[in-house]
């Protein structure tokens, strides 16, 4: 791998002295652009010294080279100055466009150097992000093998030796901005998934190793990408890289000032620069552990603390102002209260006549929210009459043509919830909790009504177990207690929003071909009137009785389908119709 620079260096720089470049590469810390601008400033320094050497003394004869026998007089020399020449030529071209940051490639094509950089087109950064992890997924996923035979062992040690990298979302000088602000140790990373092959996201952006590394120091790592990400071929273009894949490591070190060398700042500076295979596995982490982390994690550890210690510091300070305003505006407030009472003590009269006022006011709108919460509770709790389920009996017929629909009327009586005044109720309430008392004697009226006419329609020629007894709250309950209750085989009973009524007397009055009944059961999530948890509790217990859970498109004798529904208060909502329709086609097709 040395070896393969050195040979590179020596290509670019026209010399045969292997030697000179591996020296050149190690004072350069093995990087070639580094060693190039090293070379070329090296030869700028040694002709200006040969120059100054030449005026104060003689020059030194050359001599003949046995190559030319002696024919002709100085062919040596000539040649010389010519190779002196093209170097110091090469030299200032490089300077040049270092200087003004003109394209690399301007060089090397001047040079012979062939360059394939081909401008991607201009993508916004998330998708740029999401191209280059799925690249990284893929050259993890290439290096499985096919084989069936051994894919679940070598993905289990995939999983335990790669991982995909957390890496910077944005742009390469927002990447660089960050790593300054929160002290963080910057690895920029250049590749060219174009040209070269899959081993650095590999065999380092992958690898589980390096990625715990990242995390021990809490590293940035930006991969730009530039055959995908235009800001990074951009980025990649005025630095002149050429050589992929290019890690660059910044991060804030205390360097002294302009002004005071014995006081230093903290400063952004670019450490160092690692390319081609030196950026590949165990090398490159030891490479960054040794040369770069164990030097700048204390300071950068230390500029967080501080970092940290300057925040708490604002914090506590703005607490302390917070507190300060909070006594004074509780001091304010405290002489206002005491002109107040100052204020009332001189009005007794006043203040009393205004808290009689007030007292009136309070009263009246205490029978605004009674007479509104009767309203409500009218609303709410159905004993409806048969209008009010009109529309749905006309939604459901349009899918059921053949099924009649009965919708009768709850009679009009005092409640006790209602404060005993009438309303329609199929039964009176004294609660709308569970550990109310239950009107058996209403009930069991109501279910005697409701059986006339279930025996109506059979004597007119339906047989009952084409008949579907079903209600909504009220009549949920009546609906559960005829269902279960009947001599007859039913074809179904649906309750909605309800409960069950008489729970302590229900087992005794268990009809034949009460397991054989189909039951839909639905209450919706945010019911204010029949709590959720009462739909629950009844489910349970029908349960107990030998029901088994099913779902509403495969109902089965002695199946309940339980069908809850968010957000739904006390009433029906359109999905619960729907499942509603599927149910009764399956019961009564």
């Amino acid at each position: 791998m040395l070896d393969e620079k050195v040979d590179r260096l020596q290509t670019i720089l026209e010399i045969d002295d292997s030697a000179l470049a591996s020296t050149l590469l190690d004072d350069s810390g093995w990087d070639i652009e580094l060693a190039v601008e090293n070379y070329f400033n090296s030869q700028a320094s040694s002709t200006e010294n040969t120059e100054n050497s030449n005026t104060s003394a003689t020059p030194s004869r050359l001599p003949i080279s046995p190559s030319i026998a002696h024919v002709g007089l100085g062919s040596g020399r000539s040649a010389q100055a010519g190779s002196f020449i093209w170097t110091i030529w090469r030299g200032i071209l490089w300077l040049a466009i270092k200087i003004l940051r003109l394209p690399l490639w301007l060089y090397s094509f001047l040079f012979n150097q062939s360059v394939s950089f081909t401008p991607p087109e201009p993508v916004p950064q998330e998708e740029a992000h999401s191209l280059l992890l799925s690249s990284i997924d893929e050259a993890v996923n290439s290096r499985e093998p096919s084989s069936s035979s051994t894919a679940v062992a070598r993905t289990t040690q995939r999983q335990n030796t790669h991982v995909i990298p957390s890496l910077y979302l944005g742009t390469h000088s927002n990447a660089l901005r960050d790593v300054k602000n929160n002290a963080q140790f910057g690895i920029i990373a250049f590749i060219d998934s174009s040209t070269t092959s899959d081993d650095f996201k590999y065999h380092t952006l992958a690898e589980e190793k390096f990625n715990k590394l990242v995390n021990e120091h809490d590293c940035l790592v930006w991969v730009g990408d530039i055959s995908t990400n235009r800001d990074a071929y951009d980025v990649a273009i005025s630095k002149g890289i050429r050589i992929f894949p290019r890690v660059e490591v910044h991060s804030m070190q205390a360097l002294p000032t302009s002004r005071n060398a014995l006081v230093s700042v903290p400063t952004m500076s670019h450490l160092g620069s690692i390319s081609g295979k030196d950026s590949l596995g165990e090398d490159f982490r030891n490479l960054l552990s040794s040369r770069y982390l164990n030097r700048v994690s204390p300071y950068l550890r230390r500029l967080r603390n501080e970092k940290y210690e300057r925040q708490r510091a604002t914090y506590i300070k703005e607490a302390a102002d917070r507190a300060e305003n909070e006594r004074m505006q509780r001091d304010a407030e405290n002489v206002l209260k005491k002109r107040e009472e100052s204020a009332r003590s001189a009005k007794a009269a006043e203040d009393i006549a205004q808290q009689r006022e007030k007292e009136r006011n309070e009263k009246a709108n205490n029978e605004v929210i009674l007479r509104e919460y009767r309203n409500w509770l009218k609303s709410t709790i159905p004993g409806d009459s048969g209008y009010g389920w009109k529309p749905v009996a006309e939604f459901l017929s349009q899918s059921l043509p053949h099924v009649k629909f009965i919708l009768p009327h709850a009679p009009s009586q005092p409640v006790t919830l209602n404060g005993g005044m009438s309303m329609p109720s199929w039964f009176d309430l004294t609660s709308l909790t569970l550990e109310g008392t239950d009107d058996e004697d209403g009930l069991l009226k109501s279910s005697s009504e409701l059986n006339k006419l279930i025996t109506a329609e059979v004597d007119n020629g339906i047989p009952s177990d084409r008949i579907v007894i079903g209600g909504f709250s009220q009549g949920s309950a009546l609906s559960y207690l005829i269902g279960l209750s009947s001599e007859r085989k039913l074809a179904g009973t649906v309750a909605l929003s309800g409960w069950l009524p008489m729970r302590n007397k229900i087992k005794s009055m268990l009809g034949p071909h009460h397991q054989l009944l189909p039951i839909f059961q639905a209450h919706g999530s945010d019911d204010p009137v029949v709590n959720p948890k009462y739909a629950e509790l009844t489910n349970e217990y029908i349960k107990s009785l030998g029901f088994k859970t099913v779902d509403s498109d495969k109902p089965t004798n002695g199946g309940i389908s339980f069908n809850k529904y968010d957000g739904i208060g006390h009433g029906a909502c359109q999905e619960e119709l729907a499942d509603l329709e599927i149910w009764l086609k399956k019961v009564i097709p």
